[in-house]
Order: C-alpha cells, then structure tokens, then sequence
C-alpha cells in the first residue's frame, strides 16, 4: 500500500414518493423489516430548450422499530425523505439464475406528507448502534 488512504463513505439522502403500498414482514427471528421503492424525478433541458423529465427508482429497506413506524405511516404515494446507506443483495432465484440488487437501507425517514397546513412533517429515525439484520 503507497500510503495514500481513501476514506470510506456510503452516505445516501433520497427524497420522493412511494410507487406502491409498502411491504412489512418478518425474518425468523421475529424482526420487522419493511421494503418500499420510491420514484425520484430529475428533470434537465435538452439541446433544444424542451424540458426532460428522468424517473429513478429504488428500493430501500428498513429494519426493527423504523420498520415498524413506516409501515403504519406510509402508503402508495407518500412522499419521503430517506436516509442511510447502500447496500448490495445477492440471491438464487427459483430459475436458478443469480441475482443481485442494490438497495437503500435506511437510518432515518421523514415524513414529507401534512394532514393539514399545521401539521409539522415527521421524522423517524433508528440509532446506529441497532443490531444489523439476522
């Protein structure tokens, strides 16, 4: 190694709207893990002058009480700012073809949704010191 170190960073800030009711479920072990994918609209102008609009998607997951809250609070077009980490899944589908996927996991979720004018928008976070999923 020359020395040189390259700091390690996996940090992840999203914001938009969930594209279908969430999923909550649990592991063995009795833990809550819920999975969402959100729709995350760019927009850039062309050549031309024509606005483009560009959709992302991602999925993110989160775990134990954060799970829990989200489920209870969010629905199909809920809008959300996530935070956390990325993380990368590897599995064998039923055809026998690996597959892979990256994910968001969450540490934080706020809530971008008001019932009313006055209502202030929540945020739920998780501590990091929770254990990592089992």
């Amino acid at each position: 190694m020359n020395g040189n170190r390259m700091p390690h960073l996996n940090a992840v800030h999203l914001s938009g709207r969930l594209t279908k009711d969430p999923e909550l479920r649990y592991t063995k072990a009795g833990v809550p893990v819920f999975n969402a994918r959100v729709a995350n609209n760019s927009y850039f102008r062309l050549a031309d002058g024509e606005w483009q609009q560009e959709t992302t998607y991602i999925g993110f997951v989160a775990w134990q009480a954060l799970a829990e809250r989200c489920y209870e609070s969010l629905k199909k077009g809920s809008a959300v700012l996530v935070s956390g980490r990325l993380t990368s899944n590897e599995w064998e589908a039923e055809d026998g073809q690996k597959r892979s996927m990256i994910e968001l996991r969450a540490d934080r979720v706020q809530f971008l949704d008001r019932l009313s004018a006055d209502d202030p928008m929540e945020e739920v976070s998780v501590p990091q010191d929770e254990p990592e999923e089992e």
